[in-house]
């Protein structure tokens, strides 16, 4: 079964702001893992999706006031890593 990775920098400085990301793994049944890392300087937000959902997740952060940017998909098939999208840095 294949299952995608989407990385989003974000503008979360605070734990309360986090639980309101956290509250997407409700929002979308196909999410089976996600984390905001507060410590990194781009508070990078890490989802582990069975489908492709990133322009959702965009849209999704935004209308919470969320600000964002998505920086790469990549699918999971077997043991193979596809890059679906990557932003250069």
């Amino acid at each position: 079964m294949a299952h995608y990775t989407i990385i989003i920098y974000t503008n979360v400085l605070r734990p309360k702001d986090g639980e309101r990301i956290l509250n997407l793994k409700k929002s979308f049944s196909c999410i089976t893992e996600l984390s905001v890392d507060l410590t990194d300087c781009d508070n990078v937000l890490r989802i582990v999706s069975a489908i492709n959902i990133s322009w959702i997740l965009i849209d999704y952060l935004e209308m919470e006031d969320i600000k964002c940017k998505l920086i790469g998909v990549y699918q999971k098939v077997a043991e193979r890593v596809m890059v679906i999208f990557e932003r250069e840095i």
